[in-house]
């Protein structure tokens, strides 16, 4: 009787995790990139006004986090990355470096107000500026299939950021000589 209390224990404190998917590239926004006639760009180590935060916890139910726990900057970072390397102008030897600051990110998994909220920040060469985004999706009542939700819907919060980062006009400003 003791070990199945301590087993019960155990599977009642460790949740189950909501895991977010590996990032996918947007068409749109890699086309974005290549008609803007960007030089070759490298990246810094994106930081974030909360490092390495790799978990936000969902409706008490368990975390939301990366399939391999990576902070969030890390993820947004090599998202950026995949977005540049497709366009064809990720150099990781470039002199224009785009650094990343990831100033918030949340979530509500809340019926008829699920979303994420995303601000980055990202300089170059200039100074840059900031892009939010408020990416919402359908929830559900239950938090299980809410949570499982919220994880599905970073994806594509990140490529609407990537997108935004990519086409807000300043973005080519940020590697001119």
């Amino acid at each position: 009787m003791r070990q199945f209390v301590a087993l019960a224990s155990v599977l009642l404190l460790s949740g189950c995790a909501f895991n977010i998917g590996s990032y996918g590239s947007s068409i749109d926004t890699v086309e974005s990139i290549k008609r803007q006639n960007l030089p070759p760009v490298s990246l810094a180590p994106f930081t974030a006004t909360k490092p390495g935060v790799t978990t936000i916890y969902c409706r008490g139910t368990g975390p939301v986090e990366t399939a391999d726990k990576k902070p969030f900057e890390s993820y947004i970072q090599e998202a950026m990355r995949d977005d540049l390397r497709l366009a064809g102008i990720y150099d990781p030897n470039s002199r224009f470096v785009l650094n990343g600051n990831l100033d918030a990110i949340d979530f509500s998994s809340n019926m008829g107000v699920a979303r994420w909220m995303i601000t980055l920040s990202v300089s170059g060469t200039k100074p840059g500026y900031a892009t939010s985004i408020q990416h919402q999706f359908s929830t559900n009542f239950v938090g299980d299939k809410a949570c499982q939700q919220v994880a599905g819907a970073f994806v594509p919060a990140v490529q609407k950021l990537v997108q935004q980062v990519a086409e807000n006009p300043q973005f080519k400003t940020l590697f001119a000589n």
